[in-house]
């Protein structure tokens, strides 16, 4: 997957398409939400950087570069793991005629297969699995790594600083979500917070 399409950046691709698959948006509606996620996914990379930022300038000079040069090593792989579970589904999907779309491979809830046989929906929910499986195993390694040369007071600074920026990508979705979503969907407080919800940890996962 590209970072954009030459105008749209793939994770707001991603985050409407997953909007919309949840929720049954209609093209138009959905290519709305879409259009409100790119001022979105700016404010989450201001967010990220804030993350980063707070992480060169609190934890110990001496333990920043590893762990900075750690995570960069690790958001790589899972880079590389999306686009090759997101190739190997488009090649599965172009067998009959069509296409994965901008679907995030690695978010636990996969598009509809229709017209596929069971044989290879239960391939692509078997592959989803196994990169997510890989990608748990890349942070957990990450974060025993990390643990290890941190005091415990440092961990925490890093826990703080990872729960603000999610709440920071929470609070920008629902600002999208309440401009792009319309009024006559009669969208539930409980489904409109759980698709929130659901759309934060897909936007988790790209940084």
């Amino acid at each position: 997957m590209q970072v954009t399409d030459g105008s749209v950046p793939s994770l707001a691709r991603a985050l409407a398409a997953a909007a919309g698959s949840r929720l049954g948006l209609a093209a138009g509606d959905e290519a709305t939400l879409r259009g409100r996620f790119v001022a979105t996914v700016a404010a989450m990379d201001r967010a990220d950087l804030a993350y980063l930022r707070t992480i060169a300038e609190t934890l110990p000079p001496a333990s920043v570069r590893d762990i900075l040069a750690a995570m960069a090593s690790f958001r790589d792989e899972v880079r590389r793991i999306r686009q090759q579970t997101y190739d190997r589904f488009a090649a599965l999907y172009e067998r009959y005629g069509r296409t994965y779309g901008p679907f995030d491979p690695i978010d636990p809830y996969l598009p509809p297969a229709t017209g596929l046989t069971h044989a290879d929906e239960t391939r692509i929910a078997a592959v989803a699995d196994g990169a997510r499986a890989e990608i748990d195993e890349l942070r957990a390694t990450a974060n025993r790594t990390s643990g290890a040369r941190l005091e415990a007071s440092h961990v925490e600074t890093l826990l703080e600083a990872k729960r603000r920026r999610r709440a920071a990508f929470e609070a920008e979705l629902k600002v999208a979500f309440l401009a792009g979503i319309p009024t006559r969907l009669g969208l539930e407080p409980t489904s409109f917070a759980k698709t929130v919800s659901d759309l934060n940890e897909v936007a988790d996962g790209w940084y």
